[in-house]
């Protein structure tokens, strides 16, 4: 049996070292399939590739297992389509950051929080020919915290994605579970489309929830902060004042916080 890890960040490197450590399978018996982005060196996550080449662990490109029968590939933030018409196996898993059908595609740290949800989950399903359409093996559910931002939910993601890898993954090598087929009538999707983080604009003509919303869902520091009035906004609190000016007004501002009308309650924004 070969194992093989497809991915990146802390949630790869954990469950391959996992492996390694709970003997489940040995260093001859795992490879890795590395994202494109992974250059081989550790940033605020872990690198897969250093990882691997540390540890003496293949690094193999997808096309190597295609003819390999006795393949298990788990797929964790991988960043490549994979072709299941390809594969000799049928044991291709991925681990997705949502509780499908629900938020299929990307940016479910983000779109979440922006249509205001109380809850998300991680997701090991089957990979078929569709976008995150295959039938569910095992699912975990988690609140979103009414102040968490991408980052926050993104975290919470990796936690319980990697418990999920933990508690799930010897029922796969044993091939001792059971799928449910996921249900389309429940099902969204989002593409790379479907938000521009290149030119990312808070609508300030909303609710002070609303606005609350799109700041918490695009603040991740080690990749962008939402930027309002030529300052990044740090974190936002909805006051108990509402001035009845426009919508997007600067009621007053300091060095670290403007205070902004919105359609219903003013909110504070605090600045770097």
């Amino acid at each position: 049996m070969t194992v093989c890890i497809a991915g990146k960040n802390n949630i790869a490197v954990d469950s391959c070292r996992w492996l390694l450590r709970e003997k489940i399978v040995t260093k001859k018996d795992l490879v890795v399939c590395v994202n494109g982005t992974d250059v081989g060196a550790d940033g605020f996550q872990q690198s897969l590739k250093r990882f691997a080449l540390n540890e003496g662990i293949p690094v193999v490109q997808l096309e190597q297992l295609y003819r390999i029968k006795e393949l298990i590939l788990i797929s964790l933030e991988f960043d490549k389509i994979i072709d299941v018409n390809k594969f000799e196996s049928e044991q291709l898993f991925n681990i997705h950051f949502s509780l499908l059908p629900k938020y299929r595609g990307v940016y479910t740290s983000a779109w979440p929080i922006l249509n205001g949800e109380k809850e998300s989950g991680v997701t090991l399903h089957r990979i078929d020919s569709g976008i995150d359409t295959g039938p569910v093996v095992r699912q975990v559910r988690f609140d979103i915290d009414s102040n968490f931002t991408a980052r926050d939910l993104y975290f919470k993601y990796l936690r319980y994605g990697t418990e999920l890898f933990k508690a799930s993954f010897r029922k796969l090598l044993e091939k001792d579970f059971e799928t449910r087929s996921q249900n389309d009538n429940d099902a969204s999707y989002y593409n790379k489309n479907s938000i521009n983080y290149d030119q990312l604009v808070i609508d300030l003509d909303q609710s002070a929830q609303n606005v609350v919303r799109q700041i918490r869902a695009f603040s991740f520091k080690e990749y962008q902060l939402p930027s309002l009035f030529g300052k990044d906004v740090q974190r936002v609190e909805i006051l108990d004042s509402s001035s009845g000016i426009k919508a997007g007004t600067v009621i007053e501002s300091s060095n670290n916080e403007i205070k902004v009308a919105t359609r219903d309650y003013d909110v504070c924004l605090y600045t770097d």
